[in-house]
This record gives structure tokens, sequence and C-alpha cells, in this order.
């Protein structure tokens, strides 16, 4: 019985042993040698480890609230077949203005939101602004 215990025991050790994390090691076996035949690559290595090792740090104390509404411009691609399919400028304007509505929470339905949500929504102060317009006729 204690026999058929310890083999338990020792199986599950065994099989929970592979599951233990690791760093990521596919150039490990082969940095010294890297470093042998093409010491210039190697530096460059090390040196973008360290580049990102610092970003990770930098990234990872920063702050990400910000004052101020966050803009972003805005391409819209018009692929159309038919001239019925190629829409107006206006009706790009009118849709960038309707987005912008929803992500100020400046539109009309506003005082719609269900109750479950009334906690949550805001206004995240996000603006699009329509920079540009490419149109493709694929005919």
């Amino acid at each position: 019985m204690k026999t058929k215990q310890l083999f338990i025991l020792l199986f599950l050790i065994l099989a929970y042993s592979g599951y233990s994390q690791r760093t990521c090691g596919t150039l490990v076996p082969d940095m010294k040698a890297l470093q042998k035949s093409n010491p210039v690559y190697y530096q460059n290595l090390i040196n973008i480890k360290q580049h990102v090792d610092n970003f990770d740090l930098k990234s990872s104390t920063k702050s990400y609230s910000t004052s101020g509404i966050l803009t972003i411009p805005v391409i819209v691609h018009v692929i159309w077949h038919t001239s019925a399919e190629n829409i107006s400028d206006a009706q790009i304007e009118s849709q960038i203005d309707v987005l912008n509505e929803d992500f100020r929470r400046n539109n009309p339905d506003a005082s719609n939101t269900p109750s479950d949500f009334t906690s949550v929504a805001s206004d995240v102060e996000i603006e699009f602004i329509l920079s540009d317009i490419i149109r493709k006729n694929t005919t």
C-alpha cells in the first residue's frame, strides 16, 4: 500500500515539474556560439534586450491619466463599384459627428442609458477628426 502511494506521489511530482514557469530560452544555448561567431549581432541583441527592459520599467510606472481631450485623425476609405455606393462627404462627416457625440456622451439618447450601465457611462474624452477621404472605384 505504501509503495503504491509513494509511486503516485512520485508520478505527480514528475508530472507537475514539467509545468514550471520558465522564461523564453530560444537563444539561450546559442548565445555563446553567437557571441564568438558574430560579435556585432550579439551586441545588437544585448542592446535591444536592455532597451526593451528599460521600456518595460518606464511603462510599468507611467501613469496613463491624461488631462484634456485625445484627438484621433481619421482617414476614411470609400471603396465603391456603382455610383450609388460612393457616399457623399456630407454622409462621412455626419458619421464622424455621431461617433464624436457617442464617445463624448453628448448623443441625444444619452439619458436613455440602461440603469445597469449608468455608473460606468461617461465622456471618454476622445474626439475623431476627419483627416482625409480616399475614394477607390473598383470597376
